[in-house]
């Protein structure tokens, strides 16, 4: 996974930017991702970007919401790495 050559624009809310190679989210607070394994893979992203992550993983929000709190509410729905 590698980021595009012509992607440069770093500016917040513009930005055209890979931000995760790999994300994990969860589908609701009783519904996370689990039992996930990532290997053999070669991420290269540019580091210049502030909000680059080679892989992601979070129980805390959504996709759709990074910035809004929604932790999950039962170990069912928790991340585990």
């Amino acid at each position: 996974m590698s980021e595009l050559g012509t992607n440069t624009t770093t500016a917040a809310g513009t930005n055209n930017m890979t931000e995760f190679g790999v994300a994990l989210f969860y589908n609701g607070t009783t519904n996370g991702a689990q039992n996930n394994t990532i290997q053999n893979n070669t991420i290269t992203l540019n580091r210049t970007y502030q909000n680059t992550w080679g892989i992601y993983s979070n129980s805390t929000h959504s996709a759709t919401t990074i910035t809004t709190s929604a932790s999950a509410t039962t170990t069912a729905g928790v991340t585990v790495v």
